[in-house]
C-alpha cells in the first residue's frame, strides 16, 4: 500500500514535471519571440540614432553596433564583432583608454567620457568623443557595456581653425610695432597688446585692464581721445588715420596716428570700441625738423634785421619742443664778454645784456663746445665740482648747444623749464644741435654778407673822405690863403697911400683867414689821421670842467668880439674817462659852431646830466637854429653842407663830422635838437667815470 500510495503520487509529480516543463517552453516561445520584436524594433531605434552606439562585452568585443558608428568605421557589423575595441583604437590612445575600461569592468567607477582617436577601415584617423557606461540585470549585476560614440573631427577642424586664427591674432597682437587696443562703452580698456603696454608706461598688458586715458594723458589729449570714441559708440562710425598730439601727465609729448573703430558683439550690439595707433613721433620730429631749416634758411635770406631773425628763431624752435625760456648769447673772443642777443624767459630778467665771462652754464658750453642737457641733480655736480656757478633761478632741466663757426665757438642757443625735468629729451637736444648747425651756417653767411657791406661802405666812406679832402683842400684851404695873399699884396703896394684904419682892416681879415686855416688844418690833419687810423687812442680820467674852461679860454676873444657869454654850468667834481686830445676838439668844435651861428648879444651854456655809465654833456645856444632839412644834412660826409654864421663866418662843415667820429670812438652818441629862430643844443655822450 505504501508502495502504491508511493508510486502514485511519484507519477503525479512526473506528470507535474511535465506540464512545468511544457509550460517553461511555451514560456520560452513566447519570450523569444517577444525579445525578437523588441529587439527588431531596438535596433530600428539605434540605426536612426545620430550617434555611434555600441554594446559589448566585458572583453571589448561589440555585439552590436549600430548604423552610424558602421559608417563611421567603414566596417560591417560582422566584422566588428570580430573585433575587441583596443583593435580600432589609435596605437597612442589604447593605453588609456583600456585602463578607463578595466576600472568600469572592475566595478571601481560607473562610467567614463574621454576623447580618443578610432582607426577607420581604410586607415584614417577618426577623432570622437566616447561616454563608456555599464549595463545592469533586474538583480543588479553587471550585463553588457554600453557606448556612445560621437565624431568630433568636424568640430576639432572648427575648433583647430580658431585656435589657428586666434593664434595668427594673438601673434598679430604681439608681434605688431603699433599699439592696438579694445575699449568698453566707457572709454575703458579690455585688452591690449605689449605694444599698448610699454608705449603707456607698464611692463604688462594686464596692468592697463579697467584703466582710461584719463589715467596716463593730461586733460587735454584725455578729453580729447574720450569724446572721439564716444562719438564712434553713437554714430557707428570709424575716425580714420587722425593725427593725435599725446601729452602725458608728465609733460612728455608723443605724435600718434590713429584709427578707432566700434566694436561689435555676436549679435551686431555695440560693445565699445577698438584702435590702432602709429607712433609718428620720429617722423614728425624728422619733418619739423625740415621744416624748421626750411624756415630758417627762409629767415636768413627775408628778414634784414637781426631782432626779428632771433624772433623767427625763437617761433621755428617753439613748434618743435617746449620753448618759453629760450635765449641765444654771442661771445666776443676779442672782449671775453657775453651779449644776450636775444632773451625770453618768465622768471629771470638780466640785469645788463653784455656781461664779462663768468662759470655760467653759458660759459661751460663756451669753454667746453659740447651740447649738453642738464636736471638739477647734474647741474649741482658740476657746481660742487667747481666747474659752474648758479645763474639766474633754478630749473628743473637745462639744454644748452654751441654755435660754431670752422669748430670755434662764437654763441649759444639754450632752453631751460623751471618745472619739467623731462620737458627736453636727447632726441631733442640732437635736433637743437642740427638746428643751431644751420643757424651757425646762417650766420656764417650773413657775416660774410654784412664783411661784404661793411666793406663797400667803407670803400664809400674813404671814396666820400677823398672827395672831402680834396674839396678842402682845393676850395675852403684855398679861399683862406688868397685872402691872405690879397691883402698882404695890397699892403706891400698901397702901404704909404693906405690909410691906419685901412692897414688895421686888412690886417685883421688877414688875421681871421689866417685863424681859419690854422683850425682847418688842425682839424683836416685829426680828420687825416683818425681815417688812416694812426690816431692814438688813450682815455684817461678828465675834468669836464676844465676842458669846457680852457675851451672857453681860447675862444673868449672871438665870442666876445659878437658879445656872446659864455656860461660853465658844469660841477667842478664831475669826471669822464676819455681821450683828452679829442674831447678837446670835440668841446672846441661844437663851441666854435655854436659862435659862429649865435647873434649879436646871445649866449652859449654847457651842462651836464648823468644817464647810467654815461654822461650827456649840452652846448646850448640861443642862436638862430635850424629847419629839419639843415638838421638831416649835418655829421654827412656825402653832403657838401656849409652855412655862413651871423657874422658871414665862413666853415665846412668838418668840425661836427669830426665830432662824431670822436664821441662815437669813445662809444658815445652825439645828436641835435634845434628851433629855428630860438636856438641849438648839441648834445653827446661820454663813458661816466
Amino acid at each position: 500500500m505504501p508502495d502504491l500510495e508511493y508510486e502514485k503520487l511519484q507519477n503525479k509529480i512526473a506528470s507535474l514535471q511535465n506540464e512545468n516543463d511544457n509550460l517553461k517552453r511555451e514560456l520560452e516561445i513566447l519570450s523569444t519571440d517577444l525579445t525578437a520584436d523588441i529587439n527588431k524594433e531596438l535596433k530600428s531605434f539605434i540605426d536612426y540614432a545620430r550617434i555611434g552606439i555600441a554594446i559589448l562585452n566585458f572583453k571589448g568585443n561589440p555585439l552590436i553596433t549600430n548604423a552610424y558608428l558602421q559608417n563611421l568605421l567603414q566596417y560591417s557589423g560582422s566584422e566588428l564583432r570580430k573585433f575587441t575595441f583596443r583593435d580600432i583604437t589609435h596605437p597612442h590612445d589604447v593605453v588609456s583608454d583600456g585602463k578607463l575600461y578595466e576600472e568600469l569592468v572592475a566595478g571601481l567607477r560607473q562610467e567614463y567620457k574621454v576623447d580618443k582617436r578610432y582607426i577607420r577601415k581604410d586607415g584614417e584617423v577618426v577623432n570622437a568623443k566616447a561616454t563608456v557606461s555599464m549595463i545592469y540585470d533586474k538583480t543588479n549585476s553587471k550585463k553588457y557595456i554600453l557606448a556612445f560614440i560621437e565624431d568630433v573631427s568636424e568640430q576639432l577642424k572648427i575648433e583647430k581653425k580658431l585656435v589657428s586664427e586666434q593664434a595668427l591674432l594673438s601673434r598679430l597682437m604681439e608681434g605688431i610695432p603699433d599699439s592696438i587696443y579694445f575699449k568698453d562703452l566707457n572709454s575703458k580698456f579690455i585688452k591690449v597688446n605689449n605694444a599698448a603696454a610699454k608705449k603707456l608706461g607698464f611692463n604688462y598688458p594686464e596692468e592697463l585692464i579697467g584703466k582710461s586715458d584719463a589715467d596716463i594723458f593730461g586733460k587735454e589729449h584725455s578729453s580729447e581721445a574720450f569724446n572721439d570714441e564716444q562719438t564712434i559708440i553713437k554714430t557707428k562710425r570709424p575716425l580714420i588715420n587722425k593725427e593725435e598730439k599725446e601729452i602725458f601727465q608728465d609733460g612728455k609729448v608723443q605724435w600718434a596716428s590713429t584709427t578707432k573703430l566700434p566694436l561689435f558683439d555676436e549679435n551686431g550690439k555695440i560693445i565699445g570700441t577698438f584702435g590702432i595707433s602709429r607712433d609718428v613721433t620720429d617722423d614728425k620730429k624728422i619733418y619739423k625738423t625740415q621744416e624748421a631749416v626750411f624756415k630758417i634758411s627762409e629767415a636768413a635770406i627775408s628778414i634784414e634785421n637781426f631782432d626779428l631773425f632771433y624772433e623767427e628763431i625763437h617761433s621755428i624752435i617753439s613748434e618743435l619742443m617746449p620753448a618759453e625760456n629760450f635765449y641765444i648769447a654771442l661771445y666776443d673772443k676779442d672782449k671775453n664778454t657775453i651779449t644776450l642777443a636775444y632773451f625770453v624767459d618768465k622768471y629771470d630778467i638780466p640785469e645788463e645784456k653784455e656781461y664779462p665771462l663768468g662759470k655760467g652754464l653759458t660759459e661751460y658750453i663756451i669753454r667746453t663746445g659740447k651740447a649738453i642737457l642738464i636736471d638739477s641733480k647734474k647741474e649741482l655736480a658740476l657746481r660742487k665740482s667747481g666747474e659752474v656757478s648758479q645763474v639766474g633761478s633754478q630749473q628743473a632741466i637745462w639744454m644748452g648747444v654751441p654755435l660754431k663757426i670752422n669748430g670755434e665757438t662764437f654763441g649759444v642757443i639754450a632752453l631751460q623749464d623751471y618745472e619739467n625735468p623731462n620737458a627736453y629729451s636727447y632726441e631733442d637736444l640732437q635736433i637743437l644741435i642740427y638746428v643751431s648747425e644751420q643757424i651757425a651756417q646762417v650766420f656764417q653767411r650773413r657775416r660774410a654778407t654784412e664783411e661784404i657791406s661793411r666793406y663797400t661802405e667803407e670803400l664809400k666812406q674813404l671814396n666820400m673822405t677823398k672827395d672831402k679832402f680834396f674839396s678842402i683842400i682845393a676850395h675852403d684851404l684855398r679861399n683862406p690863403f688868397i685872402t691872405i695873399l690879397g691883402f698882404s699884396e695890397l699892403l706891400l703896394s698901397d702901404f704909404q697911400e693906405l690909410t691906419d684904419e685901412e692897414k688895421i682892416y686888412y690886417i685883421e681879415e688877414m688875421q681871421n683867414s689866417a685863424n681859419l686855416s690854422h683850425n682847418l688844418l688842425q682839424n683836416l690833419l685829426q680828420w687825416s689821421r683818425s681815417q688812416t687810423g694812426r690816431i692814438d687812442f688813450s682815455p684817461r680820467i678828465i675834468k669836464v670842467y676844465d676842458v669846457v674852461k680852457q675851451n672857453f679860454d681860447l675862444l673868449k676873444q672871438t665870442a666876445g668880439k659878437k658879445n656872446i657869454s659864455l656860461i660853465n654850468d658844469v660841477e667842478p667834481g664831475i669826471i669822464i674817462e676819455a681821450d683828452e686830445d679829442m674831447t678837446d676838439t670835440i668841446f672846441r668844435n661844437l663851441i666854435t659852431n655854436a659862435i659862429k651861428f649865435t647873434p649879436e648879444g646871445g649866449s652859449i651854456k654847457i651842462n651836464v646830466e648823468p644817464k647810467g655809465t654815461m654822461l650827456v654833456i649840452n652846448v646850448i645856444d640861443s642862436g638862430i637854429g635850424m629847419d629839419e632839412e639843415t638838421k638831416s644834412k649835418l655829421f654827412r660826409l656825402d653832403v657838401n653842407h656849409s652855412s655862413l654864421g651871423t657874422s658871414q663866418e665862413k666853415g665846412t662843415g668838418l668840425g661836427l663830422i669830426l665830432c662824431k667820429e670822436f664821441v662815437e670812438k669813445h662809444n658815445g652818441k652825439i645828436w641835435i635838437e634845434s628851433t629855428k629862430g630860438i636856438g641849438s643844443t648839441f648834445s653827446f655822450t661820454l663813458p661816466n667815470r
